[in-house]
C-alpha cells in the first residue's frame, strides 16, 4: 500500500473489489470509452474477477504493479505500472479515474507517489506514459510530473474500431532525481 495522505491511498486489488470495480467501470463507460479499448469486454463481474486475478499473478511475477485508487475510503479508479521490462528496466504507467473525481489533482498525486515508490524501491530506470493526442488531461499530467515528450507514435493503438496516434512521454530516473527539490 502507498499512503499519499489521510484521504488518498493506493492498494493492491483483491477479489472483494471485483463488484465495486465492475460497477465503477459501468458507471464510467461513456467517460472512458474514448481512451480505453477493453470496456466492451466488461459485461459482468466475472470480467473484473478475472482482471484482478490476472493482475495479482502479473504482480507476483514482477510484470506489473496494479493498484486501486482509494479516495475517502471509496474505490475511485486505477493506476499502475505495466509491461515491466526487467532487461531494459522500463515500465509503462496507466490510470483512469471516476468522472466524479476528475479535476481534483487525484491522478497527479497518485502518479507522483507511484513514480517516487518505483524509483526508490525498484530497478526501473524509465517510466513511459502513452496517451492519445487529444487526451489533454493526460498531456497536462505528463508535463506536470516532469515527463518529456519523445515521439508521436503513428497508429499505435486500436480504440473504438479505429487506429489512433499516441504521444510517448518518458521520465528517466536521473531526470527525476535531478528535479527533486531536496537534491
Amino acid at each position: 500500500m502507498i499512503s499519499i495522505n489521510d484521504t488518498l491511498k493506493l492498494v493492491l486489488p483483491d477479489l472483494n473489489m471485483a463488484e465495486p470495480l465492475f460497477q465503477l467501470i459501468i458507471k464510467n463507460k461513456m467517460h472512458l470509452r474514448p481512451w480505453l479499448n477493453w470496456l466492451d469486454k466488461a459485461t459482468d463481474v466475472s470480467f473484473t474477477k478475472n482482471f484482478i486475478t490476472a493482475s495479482l499473478l502479473q504482480y507476483s511475477n514482477g510484470q506489473s504493479i496494479p493498484l486501486m485508487i482509494i479516495y475517502e475510503g471509496k474505490l475511485t479508479g486505477r493506476i499502475g505500472l505495466y509491461n515491466l521490462d526487467s532487461q531494459n528496466y522500463i515500465a509503462e504507467i496507466g490510470y483512469w479515474l471516476d468522472s466524479n473525481y476528475q479535476n481534483n489533482g487525484i491522478i497527479q498525486q497518485c502518479a507522483k507517489a507511484l513514480i517516487a515508490y518505483t524509483f526508490s524501491t525498484t530497478t526501473i530506470n524509465r517510466i513511459e506514459l502513452k496517451c492519445q493526442l487529444n487526451n489533454r488531461a493526460s498531456v497536462i499530467i505528463a508535463q506536470k510530473l516532469g515527463f518529456n515528450l519523445e515521439a508521436t507514435l503513428k497508429q499505435a493503438a486500436f480504440i473504438n474500431d479505429a487506429y489512433v496516434d499516441l504521444y510517448l512521454f518518458a521520465l528517466c530516473r536521473n531526470e527525476y532525481l535531478k528535479a527533486m527539490p531536496d537534491k
